[in-house]
């Protein structure tokens, strides 16, 4: 068995037993882990680290190898206060000792970095590969570019989690910025360091003030372009459009970003 961690686990109060508990599992020896299944509880399962404390995992399968996902330490038998058991209240005395489990139970992967033992948790398991893992560990403020399916939402989503005080997501897009908080409470998320707000641009402005009269839309702003295209050496206006929205393109490729000479330019 192959063993990822999940970045928010803490073990410092049980970094002793959870070396020995870990070495039983990797080695595939659920006998000496004494594992049991979470009844009810949607595919979780306990190792028992001593007397008091058990460790929270979940199976997963990634290019037909199997993976542990420890996900949290249980103190003082409190399954009730798992980030992952939604309040369930667990007898232990009628949990019963597991030697194998299904494939079926194995959660699949998208991707595994090999290289690192970690993985985030957000509406799914998410493993970031090199560049993605070392942007995750760069200082703010920080500008991340992309192209579309890149990463660039759960990069900053996780970035999110690590701020306190007040935090805001904000986006032109009402529906990114549905989705984004939808996927960054998916499975119990909560911080109680930090307020944060989810706001489309609108809604962040009009906290500040309502502005008069109304925002102008494409419609009307190619009517205008149309009364005086002759006299613009631009010809596509819809991508001007999208400038005024914030959206900064242009038609060099042979960079990641323009200069400010090249985009005046």
């Amino acid at each position: 068995m192959k063993l990822l961690h999940y970045n928010e686990l803490n073990i410092s109060k049980v970094k002793k037993t959870f070396k020995k508990v870990s070495q039983h599992l990797e080695a595939g020896d659920f006998a000496a882990a004494q594992v049991k299944k979470m009844p009810n509880t949607g595919g979780y399962y306990r190792a028992k680290l001593d007397k008091e404390n058990r460790l929270l995992f979940r199976f997963a399968t990634y290019q037909e190898e199997s993976y542990l996902l420890l996900l949290e330490v249980i103190h003082h038998h409190a399954y009730e206060k798992s980030k992952f058991l939604n309040g369930a209240k667990i007898d232990e005395a009628k949990l019963k000792d597991v030697s194998k489990v299904s494939e079926e139970e194995a959660q699949p992967l998208v991707y595994v970095n090999k290289k690192r033992s970690t993985f985030h948790l957000l509406d799914k398991v998410i493993c970031f590969d090199g560049d993605q893992d070392d942007i995750y560990h760069l200082p703010t403020p920080l500008v991340i570019i992309g192209s579309a399916g890149s990463g660039k939402t759960a990069l900053t989503l996780e970035k999110m989690k690590q701020f306190t005080g007040q935090v805001a997501y904000i986006s032109l897009s009402s529906y990114l910025v549905e989705n984004a908080q939808r996927i960054y409470y998916a499975n119990g998320y909560d911080n109680d360091k930090q307020e944060i707000d989810f706001l489309s641009f609108q809604e962040f402005v009009e906290t500040i003030r309502i502005p008069k009269g109304k925002e102008i839309t494409y419609k009307r702003f190619e009517a205008w372009y149309n009364r005086y295209k002759q006299t613009f050496k631009f010809k596509e206006p819809y991508k001007i459009f999208e400038e005024f929205k914030g959206v900064l393109t242009g038609s060099i490729t042979d960079r990641a970003y323009l200069s400010r000479a090249d985009y005046l330019n």
